[in-house]
């Protein structure tokens, strides 16, 4: 099903695909039966999906993921605390996914670095994996230019085309 999706989305497929399928994701959910929701979304053959249910379990996985999905209504958490913790830790693509459409909050992420995305529950299929191919592809460009400037600086380029 993911493969369909982002063969469907204009300019992207092919390599991003590829690099898409097996991608790690944290999930941090506190409601199960919303994270059964996300999980069947995201189809369990695309993706090695690890879960967390609150930010104490998942700061020490952030590290062995390439994107989390967070919602930010955790039991051991404020929402902005939630971000700036995730977002302090790693500089990965983070997709927001929450129940409270807070426009304040949205910004605050933003603000914060997450790349990614906010959604609003509930969430379509398409949607959560439109997203979720996005925020990857995103990032692994930004990645990608850092690198060559860094190159750049380096002094690693003659020339640039």
């Amino acid at each position: 099903m993911f493969g369909e999706v982002v063969k469907n989305i204009n300019g992207l497929g092919g390599p991003l695909m590829e690099a898409v399928i097996k991608t790690k994701i944290l999930l941090v959910e506190d409601s199960a039966s919303d994270a059964a929701i996300i999980r069947h979304g995201l189809g369990v053959d695309d993706f090695i999906i690890l879960e967390a249910t609150t930010l104490a379990q998942a700061l020490p996985l952030i590290n062995e993921v390439d994107l989390l999905i967070v919602d930010l209504t955790l039991p051991d958490s404020f929402p902005e605390t939630t971000i700036s913790e995730l977002t302090r830790k790693r500089r990965k693509p983070m997709l927001i996914i929450t129940g409270t459409a807070d426009p304040e909050v949205a910004y605050a992420a933003g603000r914060s670095g997450v790349l990614g995305g906010y959604l609003v529950k509930p969430v379509a299929k398409e949607q959560l994996l439109v997203s979720v191919a996005w925020a990857l592809g995103l990032y692994r460009r930004l990645e990608d230019r850092f690198k060559m400037a860094k190159g750049i600086l380096n002094g690693e380029y003659d020339e640039v085309s």
